[in-house]
């Protein structure tokens, strides 16, 4: 990570719609902190509200392929078509952040 001049990662992170933790927002939690202590002193971790992301991922990709293309379905999940586009969505909501702080990279 030195190397490569990274000090900030973004993780998606998931909230349900009421704002509260649920079990996911949890598992996640639980993967910060042994991420954490793996990363060079004061890499900054960044949770990014990942609400709602996958059914804009399906809106999406249903625009690219027509409205025929099917919904999120077990084979896209597999595939990681829907999450993939999600995992985009994601990265483009936090450097639209950074952005908004002044901050770009």
């Amino acid at each position: 990570m030195k190397e490569n001049n990274i000090d900030e990662i973004a993780t998606g992170y998931p909230v349900n719609m009421d704002r509260s933790m649920g079990n996911k927002a949890k598992q996640v939690d639980r993967f910060i902190k042994i991420l954490s202590s793996k990363l060079p002193t004061g890499t900054k971790i960044n949770h990014i509200d990942e609400r709602l992301t996958s059914e804009q991922a399906i809106s999406e990709q249903r625009s690219f392929h027509g409205k025929q293309s099917p919904t999120k379905t077990r084979k896209q999940r597999n595939l990681g078509i829907v999450d993939s586009i999600a995992a985009t969505i994601i990265l483009q909501d936090f450097l639209r952040e950074l952005e908004l702080r002044g901050e770009k990279r």
